[in-house]
C-alpha cells in the first residue's frame, strides 16, 4: 500500500505539471518522462496489448508522451502520441469500441491522426487523493476504457464516448491517472 501510494504522488505531480504547461504550441518531438498509465475502475495499468495488467508492470506498460507541436484546444493538453519505449510503437484509436493497438508510429501526424491523444487540463476526478482524467483521441473524441470482463479473462481497452458523469461507475473504466515509471 505503501507504494502505491508513492506511486499515486508521483503521479500527481506528473498530472499536475502537465495541467500547469503552457497552452500554446510545444516543441516538435518533445517527450514525456516514461509513466504508467492506471486505470480508476479496474486498478490496474494500461499494457502495450491494449488491455489492462496489474501494476506495477513491466516496461511493456510503460509510456511517454510524444508532442509534435500542435497546439492545444480549449481546456485541453496539447495532442500527444502514446509510445512504448521498449516497442517504439503506439497506441491507436481504431473506431467506437474497438480494441485499441500498438502500430507503427507516425512520424509526422496529421492533427486528426487517431494515433493523437489528449486530456483536460483540469482532473475529471479526483480519487484515493489523486487526479484521474479522461484520454480523448483527438481525432474521434473517444476517450480508452478498460472493459470488464469475467474473472480471469483478459480486460481489453476500447474506444468509446465519454461518460457524462465523470463520478459514476461508468467513468471510472475510463479515467487515467500516470504514475512514474
Amino acid at each position: 500500500m505503501k507504494r502505491l501510494l508513492s506511486y499515486l504522488t508521483v503521479g500527481l505531480t506528473v498530472l499536475i505539471a502537465a495541467a500547469v504547461a503552457p497552452a500554446g504550441p510545444a516543441a516538435a518531438d518533445s517527450v514525456s518522462a516514461p509513466s504508467r498509465l492506471l486505470n480508476l475502475g479496474t486498478g490496474k495499468v494500461l499494457s502495450w496489448g491494449g488491455e489492462v495488467d496489474p501494476p506495477p508492470g513491466s516496461g511493456l506498460h510503460v509510456w511517454v508522451r510524444v508532442t509534435h507541436g500542435f497546439a492545444a484546444l480549449p481546456g485541453f493538453s496539447a495532442p500527444y502520441q502514446l509510445r512504448n519505449p521498449v516497442t517504439q510503437l503506439c497506441l491507436q484509436d481504431y473506431g467506437d469500441g474497438a480494441h485499441v493497438v500498438l502500430t507503427t508510429c507516425q512520424a509526422d501526424p496529421a492533427a486528426d491522426s487517431p494515433q493523437l491523444w489528449q486530456h483536460h487540463r483540469m482532473p475529471d476526478r479526483i480519487a484515493h487523493e489523486s487526479p484521474f482524467g479522461f484520454l480523448f483521441n483527438r481525432s474521434s473524441g473517444r476517450v480508452l476504457t478498460a472493459v470488464p470482463s469475467t474473472a480471469g479473462q483478459p480486460i481489453p481497452v476500447v474506444t468509446v464516448p465519454p461518460s457524462d458523469d465523470p463520478h459514476g461507475i461508468p467513468a471510472a473504466f475510463q479515467l487515467w491517472t500516470a504514475l512514474a515509471a
